[in-house]
Formats: C-alpha cells, structure tokens, sequence
C-alpha cells in the first residue's frame, strides 16, 4: 500500500546515497506505481521527484539510462506541480527539469528551464524559490 510505498521511497534514497542506484531507481519506480494506481498525486509527486533524483545520481555515477529517466520523470513531475499551482513546487519541477537536461548535456536547455524557474519566482513574488533558482542558474 501507500505507506509501503513511502518507505520504499526512503529506501530508493538510501540504496542511491550507497551507489546502488538501479535498486533505488527499482524502489522508486515501484513506489510510483501505487501511488498511481491509489491515485494518489502527492504521493506520486514524492515518487517523481525520487525517481528524478535517484536516476540524476545514476547519471552522474556512470554512463547511460540515468539522464533520460530523470528528464522524464521530470517532465512528469512538471505537468504534475503545474496542475496542482504551487509556485514553490513548480519552481523545483523546473530546476529538476534543469538538472536532467544538465545531466544530457542539453545545457541550452538547462539554462532555460532553470531561467523560466527564476521568472516564475519573481512573478508570483516567492523570494525562496527565486534564490534557489538563482544559484541553480549560477551554478
């Protein structure tokens, strides 16, 4: 169940801390299927961001799958924050969605997603989003 898939969550994160990242990437996965499937978008949105974290890891680690995996759960998780409203969360979908491209080394792309995360903060006037997204687009 859902609180099952909570600690397969942690767990996801521990076996990536570890450098088991395709054992988190597993964990992660599985947890979002049962969010999905409870319906259950907070959950799923938890299980998106770990799935983009853990596979942004699995790229930094080696060569592969890890950069397209996390640019599509990114791609998820920013549809997903969109719907839902919340500046802080979307501005996180879009540095996310910076980070996987950075990870491709699209870095046009990363500069405008971690750009678009900047304007948004200062639209809806969120200073701490706009200074994580300014030392993202810093970095």
């Amino acid at each position: 169940g859902r609180a099952g898939a909570t600690v397969g969550l942690a767990m996801a994160e521990v076996h990536a801390a570890t450098g088991r990242h395709r054992e988190g990437l597993r964990l992660a996965e599985r947890a979002l299927q049962t969010f999905r499937a409870a319906l259950d978008e907070a959950g799923a949105a938890r299980a998106l961001e770990t799935v983009a974290r853990v596979a942004l890891a699995f790229a930094e680690s080696a060569p592969g799958p890890g950069g397209a995996q996390a640019l599509a759960a990114a791609e998820e998780l920013l549809a997903l924050r969109r719907r839902q409203g919340g500046t802080e969360e979307e501005c996180a979908a879009l540095l996310t969605m910076s980070r996987a491209h950075l990870a491709r080394h699209e870095y046009d792309d990363a500069f405008a997603f971690a750009g678009a995360a900047v304007e948004l903060a200062r639209q809806r006037e969120c200073l701490a989003s706009e200074a994580v997204a300014l030392q993202d687009l810093a970095a």
